[in-house]
């Protein structure tokens, strides 16, 4: 027949990846929630999370302040676009191009 060997194997989590364990100890140090099978991970009972209450929002003003009173914020700048540089064909030749090219013949 054959012989069961037990370690290494799969550990099996909802929400970490799987793992292999070596031996009983690690297979303990892994905690709660850890299965021989993904089948089981998905047949565990899921416990319910926990509503998170936000808290009550103010809506008196402080006695301190007077009524009418709000903050406002100053409007933001517009950010200024990107210096362009003019198309070499467009451009202006400046002064030292134009005496290149006289001497060269080509104006």
């Amino acid at each position: 027949m054959s012989d069961f060997q037990a370690y290494p194997a799969w550990r099996y989590h909802a929400t970490r990846p799987a793992v292999i364990v070596a031996d009983d100890v690690e297979d303990a140090a892994l905690g709660e929630g850890w299965f021989d099978s993904p089948t089981k991970v998905h047949e565990a009972p899921v416990a319910t999370p926990v509503p998170v209450t936000e808290p009550p929002v103010a809506t008196q003003l402080p006695a301190d302040e007077p009524p009418g009173l709000e903050v406002e914020e100053e409007p933001r700048p517009k950010p200024k676009p990107p210096a362009r540089r003019p198309h070499r064909a467009t451009a202006k030749p400046s002064r030292a191009d134009a005496d290149v090219s006289v001497a060269d013949g080509r104006g």
